[in-house]
């Protein structure tokens, strides 16, 4: 079991291809007047804000201050896939290209993709020596038997996580996602990744569906389908001596999303969660070795 301990990313780390505004945003203009759904961006806070109320001519207060005037609908385009948020997703037509710099770190994950494959490129400083490059070809599909071979549809994967990436403190990341139409990506997110323990057997793996179900006298059930999210419970094996250590460190993770991988073996990507843990409990069982249960809550 690993975690990822996020880079919080900022302006300044962040170019991308995809440009703000995007196809279909409009800027928000201080003093011009606004009439109800219409939407505007804000690139300061990044963020999509709709009007609720009219807005007369030469008002300047600024919608993310304006609770009254405008509702906050989500991030731009932008920047959806640096949101915390799994289920906004940056999307552009054929290929999303983005660079970071954001200064020590050895891993990097991207969530619910729609493409064909994704490039990881990094280089040792701005513009400088490629030290890093790998491409995955996002094809998931499992075919165990001949007619699976010619009908079984196409079965994308939607998660890419990179690794051992050299800790450069002054490095370059440039991912790239190609497709053919729309390709989109929930999150990006950048860290060091940090060996909690060995994963023992019987991991469990599932969802949390926030779909309603609702009966009416008739006893007709109407199922509205939204969104779900993972969860996974795990029991492993620590080192005892980096208890102390790790002790904090998960600590430290609380309420904060957080990449954990499960386990790196191909065929297990449903391990691998973007959430934050609900729980955790270490038992001091052996004078090597700690027993370690964790409960991860997926976000949506």
């Amino acid at each position: 079991m690993k975690v990822i301990v996020p880079t919080p990313i900022t302006d300044a780390m962040l170019s991308s291809s995809i440009a703000e505004p995007s196809t279909g945003e409009v800027a928000w203009v201080s003093g011009s007047a606004y009439t109800v759904g219409t939407r505007r961006i804000r690139a300061t806070t990044h963020r999509i804000y709709e009007c609720v109320a009219a807005v007369a001519s030469g008002v300047t207060t600024l919608p993310e201050a304006d609770s009254v005037h405008w509702l906050d609908v989500g991030p731009t385009n932008r920047w959806a896939m640096l949101d915390g948020v799994v289920n906004t997703q940056s999307q552009a037509t054929s290929s999303i290209t983005v660079t970071l710099t954001p200064g020590i770190v050895d891993s990097l994950s991207l969530l619910e993709l729609v493409g064909g494959s994704v490039t990881i490129t990094q280089k040792d400083a701005p513009g400088g020596t490629v030290v890093y490059t790998q491409t995955m070809v996002l094809e998931g599909s499992v075919v165990l038997d001949w007619y699976q071979y010619y009908f079984e549809p196409f079965q994308p994967l939607d998660t890419a996580v990179f690794q051992k990436m050299g800790p450069y403190a002054n490095n370059e990341i440039t991912a790239t996602i190609t497709g053919i139409g729309t390709v989109k990506c929930g999150v990006i997110s950048v860290g060091k990744a940090y060996e909690i323990g060995d994963t023992l057997a019987s991991p469990t793996i599932g969802i949390l569906d926030y779909s309603s179900k609702t009966t009416d006298s008739f006893g007709v059930t109407k199922l509205t389908k939204r969104a779900f999210s993972k969860r996974m419970d795990a029991r492993l094996l620590m080192d005892a001596r980096a208890f102390t250590q790790l002790y904090r460190l998960l600590a430290s993770l609380r309420s904060t999303p957080t990449v954990w991988l499960g386990s790196d073996l191909p065929g297990l990507s449903p391990l691998v969660v973007y959430g934050f843990y609900q729980d955790f409990s270490i038992e001091i069982a052996y004078p090597d070795f700690h027993l370690c249960s964790l409960q991860v809550q997926g976000l949506i």
